[in-house]
C-alpha cells in the first residue's frame, strides 16, 4: 500500500468514526462504505487515477475505486496508464 492509498484509507476511517459514512466488511479483507445518511448520490460517473509508484491493479486502488462507485451511487473505474500492474507502476513514474 503506497502513502496516498494509506491516506485515503485514513480519511475514510475518520468520516466513518465521524458518522458520515458507514464502513462494511465484504469480499475478505476488501472494505466498501455506504451512505449512512441521506442519499450521497450523483449524477456524473468517477475516474480515479494513481500516483507514483501505485496501480489501478493494485487491490488498495481496486477497493477505493469501488468505495467512491458505491458512496456515489454511480459507475466508478480506475483507468490504467499499462496493460499490467509492472508498466501501470513504472508508467507513474516514467509518463
Amino acid at each position: 500500500m503506497t502513502a496516498a492509498t494509506a491516506c485515503v484509507l485514513l480519511a475514510l476511517l475518520a468520516a466513518a468514526q465521524a458518522g458520515v459514512i458507514g464502513i462494511v466488511p465484504e469480499f475478505g479483507d476488501a472494505v466498501v462504505a455506504r451512505a449512512v445518511r441521506g442519499t450521497a448520490t450523483t449524477k456524473y460517473p468517477t475516474v480515479t487515477g494513481h500516483g507514483m509508484g501505485d496501480s489501478c491493479f493494485n487491490s488498495g486502488m481496486k477497493q477505493i475505486t469501488q468505495l467512491i462507485g458505491v458512496t456515489t451511487g454511480q459507475y466508478a473505474t480506475c483507468v490504467p496508464t499499462g496493460d499490467n500492474v509492472v508498466t501501470d507502476t513504472a508508467n507513474g513514474f516514467f509518463m
